[in-house]
């Protein structure tokens, strides 16, 4: 299932993401899956990264409780 942002481009509002967070945040495009975000993850942080599956997994759930993004078929 990819991941898709509930927000159009117009609208702004103000989060407060760590690196990680905002880079998931925008490679959100409704294409990425959690897998392909946690590569590109891997390509932009190297090794400094620790259990970036988990930290994608968790970081995505937590917008999609808070109504962010939802998953697209």
């Amino acid at each position: 299932m990819k991941l898709i942002n509930l927000f159009e481009k117009d609208h702004y509002f103000h989060i407060n993401f760590d690196d990680v967070g905002t880079a998931v945040w925008k490679l959100i495009d409704g294409k990425r899956d959690l897998y392909q975000i946690g590569l590109e993850l891997k390509k932009q942080f190297g090794e400094e990264l620790v259990q970036v599956e988990n930290r994608v997994s968790i970081f995505c759930a937590m917008l999609q409780r808070n109504k962010f993004i939802t998953y697209i078929e």
